[in-house]
């Protein structure tokens, strides 16, 4: 192995000495000094903005959209659409657009008319209802006693008990004839429960006064009648909002409390037919 000798060494710590390294780092740091002063000229002289690309124009960017794949199948399906005569296009939005707007207008026009009839509810009569021998529970039914006035006050005193010559005559113990189910049931013949007579408080029947109040709600009572001015004792409730019944029947109430008890007899005893399966009363 090679072994550097004495001279060799002294040598290489000359050349490493440290006055040489101080005259070379001097000498560095003199030249990079000199080197990075700037010149009159160019101090004076104004320095140029920094270089900022410009952003890409709206244009160019709508034009690189409408070369993708969304804006080729909507020019497609907008020249179809442009082709298709224009009563056939009124005809397709309409199939589209109409329905919602009707059903939202349905909607909307019950719950407004339900506001209504609440707010021209001025009596109230319950009624306890059985199947068979078993008692199920009592409803509540308010009345529009000041829009058909004749008519709920022929129903007040048939639910009380109305008293003639001889003898006292109401709904107590009657039976209901009528239960058919998605529809409504009858009730009320105060002679024999059978739903083939007629009777009121002012005679055998009596006109009708209006329909200004409308079928708009499941639980609806009205006056059961057989054709114009022939309403009696007997009276339907509904099992569902039911407005082709309007201006056929005079509603004169709706079904306040006890929605269930009439649920429970359309369940038990309803039948498609209408004759009960089970005697309510």
């Amino acid at each position: 192995m090679f072994k550097p000798s004495l001279r060799s060494s002294s040598l290489l710590s000359s050349v490493f000495s440290p006055s040489r390294r101080l005259f070379l780092s001097t000498s560095a740091s003199f030249s990079s000094s000199s080197s990075s002063s700037p010149s009159p000229s160019s101090s004076l002289s104004p320095s140029p903005p920094p270089s900022s690309s410009p952003p890409p124009s709206s244009s160019s960017s709508f034009s690189y959209l409408e070369e993708g794949l969304f804006w080729s199948w909507w020019r497609r399906r907008r020249d179809q659409w442009n082709s298709i005569p224009i009563l056939a296009q009124l005809s397709f939005l309409s199939i589209f657009i109409l329905p919602p707007f009707y059903l939202f207008h349905r909607v909307y026009s019950n719950r407004e008319k339900s506001l209504l009839h609440r707010d021209a509810i001025r009596d109230k009569v319950f009624m306890d209802l059985a199947i068979g021998n078993k008692y199920i529970g009592r409803i509540l039914i308010g009345l529009y006693s000041d829009k058909v006035p004749l008519s709920t006050e022929n129903f007040i005193q048939l639910c009380e008990g109305y008293r003639t010559q001889d003898k006292v005559v109401g709904y107590r113990n009657t039976s209901i004839h009528y239960i058919k189910k998605n529809l409504n049931l009858i009730g009320g013949d105060i002679v024999d429960g059978t739903g083939k007579n007629m009777i009121s408080i002012y005679g055998s029947s009596f006109p009708d006064e209006n329909y200004d109040m409308e079928f708009i709600q499941d639980g609806d009572v009205a006056i059961m009648s057989t054709g114009p001015c022939s309403n009696s004792s007997q009276f339907l409730i509904t099992f569902q909002p039911l407005p082709p019944l309007s201006r056929h029947y005079v509603v004169i109430g709706t079904i306040l409390k006890g929605m269930k008890v009439i649920r429970k007899i359309e369940e038990v005893a309803g039948s498609k037919s209408g004759v009960p399966l089970q005697p309510v009363r």
